[in-house]
């Protein structure tokens, strides 16, 4: 992992960090992350299944306590995109 750490070299990551539309762009894709996860959450709930990553099925219980999890990341990760640009 430390070879990633040197993948984008130092002027780059500090001009991305200075131009106000990649943080706007950063912003933007969090609120619309966090709204998929509220939506995947929820729809979990409801059914009692969720999909995973590689096609696992997760019914029941595990799949309502998976999902309540999904909408409360849902709910944070737009609230610290927010939070962080002001």
């Amino acid at each position: 992992m430390r070879s990633l750490k040197y993948l984008i070299p130092e002027e780059v990551k500090d001009n991305l960090n200075s131009n106000p539309g990649f943080q706007w762009l950063v912003i933007v894709i969090m609120i619309v992350v966090g709204f998929f996860l509220i939506i995947t959450g929820i729809k979990a709930v409801k059914t009692k299944k969720l999909r995973g990553k590689y096609g696992q099925v997760y019914e029941g219980t595990l799949a309502q306590v998976l999902g309540v999890f999904y909408a409360l990341f849902g709910v944070a990760l737009p609230i610290m995109a927010i939070a962080t640009k002001f």
